[in-house]
């Protein structure tokens, strides 16, 4: 409770509980503060005093520790409480139970330490009249006049200062040298400086005086100079206070010290003068004036332990410094071996420069232990206006390093075009090579990504660009392996002729481009004049396709357009980007083609680009599309043969309900077992023993002829025919069940079990369907379509496919329902299933009659009929609502898979009709023509057109000849009636496409016109850069003294002549 009273400055509670003397001493189990401490930690405020005093009355320990270690008097002397400390202390006078020199454990500070740290020094004042011990040290061996020291309590310096003697603690700072640290004149006044302290050294071996002259302190500078200090000490590093002034930048530190007498002729131990401490801590000013002073001419030429003098640090420092020691007569001679031409630093100050050069004793053409010259470095650093001094001075332009490098060849290296420039204009040589790897200054410049470097040296010497390195490279491999886009810009538009190890390596180039998806280097090498040589054109014919096309059509279309344009000449198409046999390999698949990666990217602008359509249109007019009509056929000869199969066979259940006959009984005839006679029933005449077994080979052949074309895909086209030839497996598996015999009787008279002759119906519907289907594989027939003035012809093609769907159905149901009246013709049964389509399903006399005899396969086939013509219909409403570019997308997505599957089924065609090259005037050869030249031998291989009669050739040459003719009469009639529906008539996409190609193909003429004239205009630019800065090298050259006009000049040109021309 009383220490809640005290926190809350309750002074009439704390009275009340006083009166308990139990709660005198009571503890606070936080801090283990006793009321004494919470009273020392409080503001002190009225009533305050009167509770201290009924406290110290009630005997309250006043030497208890908190938890701390801090008495009463410790909180009170370091808050600088002093009506507090002054209570205690007269307690202390009645009781003496109070300890004044008490101690904490942690650091030994007693009331007076802390007291003197903070600076009450009427609390210091207080204590020292009580008796406490000035002398007691803390755990550093401080005393209390230390932290005043430090502190710069001057009134405490006062009050303490007679407490310290140096001989006492000779180990520990003394309290002078605390208070000079931190620029305490006035606690060093108070201080009394003596001799020990005077002289006392820190670790660095600093004294008071390097101290007050590093930090600039000049009044206390003053005072210690009046007080005796040494003004020439040295610390551990050799440097004197001066020394330490001067590398500090302290002016009138240096000054006064100077003028005090302070040696400017002592060295340190790196041998360092005041004049190398000033150049290598920039004190300008600091330097200026050592320069003035009397005496110091002994010290321009002195070396530092580096054989450096302080104009040797200037020159790699600062023009300044550099200046002024020129000025002050400092030699620019190094010793033997060494140069200061050879400091970077001269070269970027060309004044410097000049200064130094204007001293006959400079060797402009001394190199060093690498073979540098000052032409090298002034070449590296990028300076025209050194290079042009020191060729004006005798230096040698085409001297080499140790590396066999030329100043030409480090400049280009560098990148430094004005330098470049320049050196070429004065004759350097261009092709000389280094002695480590044989470059040349392109192959550095190329190296180094410098353009401007770059046709500098070829506007030279177009040849450069043809010379190789020790490892067979040239300066396009470097910029290229450099990631350098301008650079191999250039590089490649200056061959006139690509060498073939360049040319192979530039193929491997454009792989590793296009997997680290460089678009920046992707464009120079595409849009330079060696594109081909990118993309693989020039490659050997027994070479592998390049993939470098394919693999940029994904992340870079737009690049890829622009290839496939190029490929384009008028009415000259280029097809080597497209005829990749990739995709022919074993294991390859369609997507691996060009035109594949495109469709799996689905993008439509590349499929449909003048290239592409061009690329199609050929392989489709060639050859692809007598293969796929052959395939057609082979399916139409299908149809036909089920279709004349049906309508000579029937089954046992209708022979048995027409005839009323059993099968035992047409056996038995057959036999000779006394059964029915064929003669004996007018009313039956079944087809002959022949046009059974006729229409039997028939299907026979054409299953074979389907089987023989799926094995031929499966085996070429692998995995991707599967899903087409599981569709096509139960056409012939129907049929063969169709067609099979079960018995000599079934074969004569062409009776087929009622599940046999059903299978064929359901064979006959699916291969109809199946040819629907490939119909529609046509791009003359595709159902997409769009609605626009040529609608009518596409509804033409709807009503050709509705009435081959007609047809099969009124077909099958006519085998299935002759009895009935409606269906005992096909004309019949076709207009009864018209009659189906348009509502009239009269399905309730038809298909619920007590008399049916197939029912499960008729209800299942009328079902069927009317789910396909739904379909149809639902095709029919929704292809041209869809959306356009969709629908182009499908349709030219379905004739290229169509063509290339027919290129992995028949490779041979394939490469009989390949063409590299096609020019749309000309016509498109003929595949049979093509086929029949690559069949003939000897003398018959004649020019076409030529008589064979006129030139006496034997009757079977003529006749040859003669069916060639025919046979080429009828191909062109073929083409013609093939030519009707050649074009796609559905919409007017490829008039959109020609109209968008060529705006593409301006706005790419408007885009490279505004290249060059953007290209021209940085050409002027440069130009007039070149102008002013030529015009800048006058004004400098103009002011160049006498001295500078060396007799070497004579060998080079002048370079006050313009070296270039508007």
């Amino acid at each position: 409770m009383l220490h809640q009273a005290i926190a809350a400055q309750d002074h009439d509670l704390c009275l009340r509980l006083l009166e308990d003397e139990r709660n005198v001493n009571v503890l606070d189990e936080k801090d283990g503060s006793s009321p004494l401490h919470a009273l020392a930690r409080k503001t002190w405020v009225d009533g305050c005093g009167e509770v201290v005093v009924r406290l110290l009355e009630k005997g309250a320990k006043v030497n208890t520790k908190d938890h701390a270690e801090h008495t009463p008097l410790h909180i009170a002397a370091r808050d600088g409480r002093l009506q507090l400390c002054q209570l205690l202390l007269d307690n202390h006078r009645t009781t003496g139970h109070l300890i004044l020199d008490a101690r904490r454990k942690s650091d030994q500070m007693t009331p007076l330490h802390y007291a003197a740290r903070e600076g009450w020094d009427a609390v210091v004042e207080l204590l020292l009249k009580e008796g406490a011990n000035p002398t007691m040290q803390d755990k550093t061996k401080w005393l209390p006049l230390h932290h005043a020291a430090a502190k710069g309590y001057m009134k405490c310096c006062h009050l303490l200062a007679s407490s310290y003697t140096y001989h006492s603690i000779p180990d520990v700072p003394p309290p002078l040298f605390l208070a000079a640290q931190k620029g305490h004149y006035r606690c060093c006044k108070e201080l009394l400086p003596d001799e020990d302290s005077l002289g006392y050294c820190d670790v660095g071996g600093n004294t008071l005086l390097h101290v007050v002259a590093r930090k600039g302190f000049n009044v206390l500078l003053e005072f210690l100079l009046d007080s005796g200090a040494s003004i020439d000490a040295r610390n551990r590093s050799g440097n004197t206070p001066l020394m330490e002034a001067v590398r500090n930048n302290k002016l009138v530190c240096v000054r006064m010290l100077a003028e005090r007498g302070a040696s400017l002729t002592e060295r340190n131990n790196e041998n360092s003068t005041v004049l190398h401490l000033a150049v290598s801590s920039r004190a300008h000013k600091c330097l200026e004036y050592l320069l003035s002073c009397q005496n110091v001419e002994c010290l321009l030429n002195v070396r530092d332990n580096r054989n450096l003098s302080a104009l040797s640090c200037a020159a790699k420092m600062d023009d300044a410094s550099f200046s002024m020691l020129i000025q002050a007569g400092a030699s620019p001679t190094c010793s033997p071996g060494e140069s200061l031409l050879h400091f970077r630093l001269v070269y970027r100050r060309p004044g410097m420069l000049q200064m130094m050069l204007a001293h006959d004793g400079i060797d402009v053409r001394f190199s060093d232990d690498k073979g540098v010259t000052p032409l090298h470095i002034a070449a590296e650093e990028g300076s025209k206006v050194a290079c042009c001094l020191l060729l004006n001075r005798g230096a040698r332009i085409n001297a080499l390093d140790n590396c066999g490098r030329s100043s030409l060849y480090v400049g280009a290296a560098a990148g430094h075009a004005e330098v470049v420039r320049f050196l070429v204009n004065r004759s350097a040589v261009l092709r000389a090579k280094d002695y480590s790897k044989k470059k040349t200054a392109l192959h550095a410049a190329a190296a180094a990504g410098s353009r401007e470097c770059c046709k500098i040296l070829l506007d030279a010497d177009s040849g450069l660009g043809n010379e190789q390195d020790e490892d067979k490279r040239y300066a396009l491999d470097l910029a290229i392996q450099g990631d350098h886009p301008e650079t191999v810009e250039l590089l490649l538009e200056n061959f006139k002729s690509l060498p073939e190890d360049l040319a192979r390596r530039l193929h491997e180039y454009t792989q590793h481009i296009i997997s680290t998806k460089n678009r920046m280097l992707l464009e120079k090498i595409f849009r330079s004049k060696w594109w081909q040589t990118g993309c693989g054109l020039d490659r050997a014919v027994k070479e592998p396709p390049s993939r470098n096309f394919r693999d940029i059509i994904q992340p870079f279309p737009d690049l890829a357009c622009e290839i496939m344009t190029r490929c384009r000449k008028g009415t000259i198409y280029n097809f080597q980007l497209l005829e990749d046999a990739t995709y022919l390999q074993n294991g390859a698949s369609l997507e691996e083609h060009p035109v594949g990666v495109m469709v799996g990217c689905e993008n439509l602008e590349l499929l449909q680009h003048p290239l592409v359509e061009a690329w199609l249109r050929y392989k489709w007019s060639s050859y692809a599309r007598w293969l796929f009509l052959s395939l057609l056929l082979l399916r139409v000869f299908l149809v036909w043969a089920l279709i004349r199969f049906l309508l000579y066979i029937t089954n046992w259940k209708q022979i048995e309900r027409q005839y009323n006959l059993t099968k035992e009984e047409i056996c038995g005839s057959l036999s000779g077992d006394g059964g029915i006679v064929e003669e004996s029933i007018p009313s039956w005449s079944p087809p002959g023993v022949f046009t059974t077994l006729e229409v039997h080979l028939h299907l026979a052949v054409a299953l074979f002829l389907q089987v023989l074309a799926e094995a031929i895909c499966l085996r070429k086209i692998g995995m991707r025919h599967v899903e087409v030839f599981l569709l096509h497996l139960p056409i012939m598996v129907l049929s063969l069940v169709a067609l099979l015999p079960t018995s000599t009787c079934d074969l004569t008279y062409g009776i087929k079990s009622v599940y046999a002759w059903e299978c064929g119906i359901l064979a006959l519907l699916l291969v109809w369907l199946d040819l629907i289907h490939n119909i529609n594989k046509l791009p003359q027939f595709v159902m997409y379509s769009a609605i626009n003035v040529r609608f009518f012809k596409s509804y033409a093609k709807g009503l050709m496919y509705l009435g081959m769907v007609v047809f099969v159905f009124s077909f099958a149901f006519h085998l299935l329902l002759k009895e009935q009246r409606p269906f005992s013709s096909v004309p019949l049964s076709m207009v009864q299933v018209m009659v189906w389509m348009i509502g009239d399903l009269n399905y309730d006399d038809n298909f619920l009659n007590a008399n049916l005899d197939y029912p499960l396969l008729s209800i299942s086939l009328f079902l069927l009929l009317v789910c396909t013509v739904g379909a149809f219909f639902v095709t029919l409403l929704k292809s041209p609502s869809c959306n356009k570019k969709r629908l182009r997308y499908c349709k030219q997505t379905g004739r290229i898979y169509l063509l290339l599957k027919i290129d992995m089924c028949f490779p041979w065609f394939r490469n009989l009709c390949l063409a590299n090259k096609y020019d749309e005037r000309e016509k498109i050869p003929n595949l049979f023509v093509k086929v029949l030249e690559h069949f003939r031998v000897g003398g018959d291989n004649m020019p076409r057109g030529t008589n064979s009669t006129d030139r006496g050739a034997p009757p079977a040459a003529t006749l040859r000849c003669k069916i060639e003719k025919l046979i080429e009469k009828f191909v062109v009639f073929s083409e013609n009636m093939a030519d009707f529906f050649q074009t796609d008539d559905n919409d007017d996409d490829s008039d959109n496409n020609e109209v968008d190609c060529g705006q593409k193909d301006e706005d790419m003429v408007v885009k490279k016109t505004l290249e060059q004239h953007t290209q021209m205009f940085e050409n002027l630019k440069s130009r007039l850069d070149q102008m002013i800065q030529h015009l800048e090298e006058r004004n400098a050259l103009a002011q160049e003294p006498q001295g500078l006009r060396h007799s070497a000049r004579k060998n080079t040109e002048d370079f006050t002549e313009p070296f270039f021309s508007m």
